[in-house]
């Protein structure tokens, strides 16, 4: 199933070159939205014992992409992600059901895997329910629990999100976040979140993000990461990111130190409908290990959406 995705995936786009093919490809990706939602609705109906009619809504969807990245010294990377979200109306209100792909660490690096097919089996995936018990303008309790995938050997877990959010006269967003994740085999992934943002213009916006991590399971792992980044709208369907990040980090084993300096730039566009889209993200890194010496780093990340993603398009802010 896995390496079914990825193939459609790839042939999908090298499919794009040929105008001939655009009504195939169209039509092929209507039929798997519909499957999505489709196959929604049906684990909507059994679940609530009930087929009443819902008309189609946002929120059901798969994002799916593949990222091809390289750093200095090091051979071309890969890392396939997959995100699928389904919504269960009937069942209970702002009931979904999630499927994502699994990172416990808040480091930028990702895993090591040399070919693609590598990249699928080296992922774990998280499969469960998740409930959005209080949303509102200001504050946000979500309940969650369900399956980690890695290997052949699952874990159970549960989840609680809460967030408060909180805005001024002078235009700017803060978000305070606590997201826990607490599994039988690997015990408690907890991050606490600080946020500020603020839209400059109706084509900039701002934020500064800082983000603490704690991994039980990983030799009570620590982890901080304090981010500066600049979002800007340069077209239909098309935009740029710039990152400066610095990420700390320490266990049992290592003393909590700085770890790396990341400058990134990100350009992002839509090029086929809403679905299809391509990120080019160059930049630097300065390591520890490396006396804090520049390492460019480059990455390319081709993805596909199927379903209706509740924002699918790189839009102005508002």
């Amino acid at each position: 199933m896995k390496k079914s995705i990825i193939s459609l995936l790839l042939l999908s786009f090298c499919s794009l070159a040929a105008k001939e093919n655009i009504n195939y490809i169209d039509k092929t990706h209507a039929t798997l939205s519909d499957w999505i939602y489709n196959t929604s609705n049906k684990i909507d109906i059994f679940f609530s014992k009930s087929d009443m009619d819902v008309s189609k809504s946002k929120g059901t969807y798969a994002n799916i992409y593949l990222d091809s990245y390289a750093q200095e010294h090091t051979g071309l990377q890969y890392n396939f992600n997959a995100r699928i979200r389904l919504r269960l109306p009937r069942t209970q209100k702002k009931l979904h059901l999630i499927f994502e792909n699994y990172k416990n660490t808040l480091s930028a690096d990702r895993q090591n895997s040399s070919t693609i097919g590598e990249s699928v089996s080296n992922n774990s995936y998280l499969l469960g329910l998740q409930l959005d018990k209080i949303k509102s303008k200001f504050i946000n309790i979500r309940f969650g629990g369900g399956v980690h995938f890695s290997g052949i050997s699952p874990d159970a877990y549960i989840s609680l999100y809460l967030s408060k959010y909180y805005y001024n006269h002078a235009k700017w967003e803060f978000e305070l976040s606590n997201n826990a994740k607490y599994f039988i085999k690997k015990h408690l992934d907890n991050t606490v979140a600080l946020s500020a943002s603020r839209i400059i213009n109706e084509n900039l916006k701002f934020s500064f993000q800082n983000s603490y991590h704690y991994l039980e399971s990983s030799n009570h792992l620590n982890e901080v990461v304090n981010s500066l980044s600049l979002e800007q709208y340069i077209g239909h369907k098309k935009g740029l990111s710039y990152l400066l990040s610095i990420y700390s980090s320490g266990d049992r084993d290592n003393d909590f130190k700085l770890r790396y300096y990341l400058g990134e730039v990100s350009y992002k566009r839509y090029f086929y409908h809403d679905y299809a889209y391509y990120e080019f993200s160059p930049g630097v890194i300065l390591r520890n290990e490396n006396n804090f010496k520049p390492s460019a780093q480059i990455i390319f990340r081709i993805g596909l959406f199927f379903g209706k993603p509740d924002v699918v398009t790189y839009n102005k802010f508002k």
